[in-house]
This record gives structure tokens, sequence and C-alpha cells, in this order.
């Protein structure tokens, strides 16, 4: 599901306009992202948790060339 078609299932099930809707959502979005930013986890009731993972970065390869790509 796209962020738009999110956007018009909040609408029309609130009975709200797309622009208020998309205005609800990215608030939502904003305050999980800054959830996970400070906290490293965001947990959403029956959903369940969105949890920030740390990982080494690791050098990919061009399949074409074999290069490899930083």
């Amino acid at each position: 599901m796209t962020q738009q078609e999110l956007i018009e299932v909040i609408a029309g099930e609130i009975g709200i306009t797309k622009a208020e809707s998309g205005r609800m959502l990215n608030t939502v979005i904003s305050a999980i992202k800054d959830g996970l930013l400070k906290d490293g986890q965001v947990k959403v009731g029956s959903m369940g948790s969105l949890v920030l993972t740390y990982r080494n970065p690791r050098t990919g390869q061009n399949p074409k060339t074999k290069e490899p790509i930083a």
C-alpha cells in the first residue's frame, strides 16, 4: 500500500478531505521518526514494534563488472 492509498483510506473512513488526511498521516510518520531517533524503538499497539538497528557498512559489488561499490 502506498502513502497515497493510505491517505485515501483515512479520508474515506473518517470523512475528511485528502489534504487533511495527508497532514494527519505526515504527522504520524514524523512522530514515529522522532520516536525512533530518540528512543530507538516505537511500539504501535497490536501492530507491533518498530526498532532502529545499526549495521556495519558492507562493500557491494557491481554484478556486471564485479567491481566493488562502497
